[in-house]
C-alpha cells in the first residue's frame, strides 16, 4: 500500500499545485492553522479490505487476493466558489487514475459542509469525495 498511497499523493501534489496537499498522517505542527486560511487538500486513507466479505475464496490465500482500498480527499477553502473549482479539479484529476499495483480510482460518495459561526473565524467550506480502487494486482515479491 505504501507505493499506491505515495503515487496518489504525488499525483494530487503535482496536479493541485500551488494548493498544498496534506497527508493526514503528518505531525500536527507541520500544518499552519493561522487565521489567514488558504485552500488546502487533505487525504485520508482506508483499507485494504478483502473483496469477498466472507473469507478468502482465492486459490493461494487472502494475502494474494485482489483487495479494495480507498481514500477520502477533503478540500477546504475560505469560500464556496473556490471550493467548487478545486473539487471539480480533484474529481477530474483522480477519476480513472491507476496508482501503482492498483486499478482505476472510482468516485463513490461525497459530502459538503461548512465550519464557522460568530465566534469561530474564518468560516471554512469543506467538500469530500471518496475514491475506491482495487489493489494488490501484482502480488507480493517473495
Amino acid at each position: 500500500m505504501v507505493t499506491a498511497e505515495a503515487d496518489i499523493l504525488n499525483r494530487l501534489t503535482t496536479g493541485m499545485s500551488p494548493v498544498p496537499v496534506i497527508d493526514t498522517e503528518v505531525p500536527d505542527e507541520a500544518v499552519d492553522v493561522s487565521m489567514d486560511f488558504t485552500p488546502r487538500v487533505y487525504v485520508i486513507w482506508g483499507g485494504p479490505i478483502a473483496r469477498t466479505r466472507r473469507g478468502s475464496k482465492g486459490i493461494v490465500g487472502v494475502r494474494k487476493d485482489l483487495m479494495t482500498s480507498y481514500c477520502i480527499v477533503r478540500i477546504a477553502t475560505p469560500d464556496a466558489d473556490t471550493l467548487r473549482f478545486l473539487y471539480n479539479k480533484v474529481f477530474n484529476l483522480m477519476t480513472g487514475f491507476k496508482p501503482v499495483n492498483s486499478g482505476e480510482m472510482t468516485p463513490e460518495a461525497g459530502m459538503a459542509y461548512t465550519n464557522g459561526n460568530a465566534t469561530v473565524k474564518p468560516t471554512r467550506y469543506y467538500r469530500e469525495i471518496a475514491f475506491t480502487f482495487p489493489t494488490n494486482t501484482k502480488g507480493e515479491v517473495e
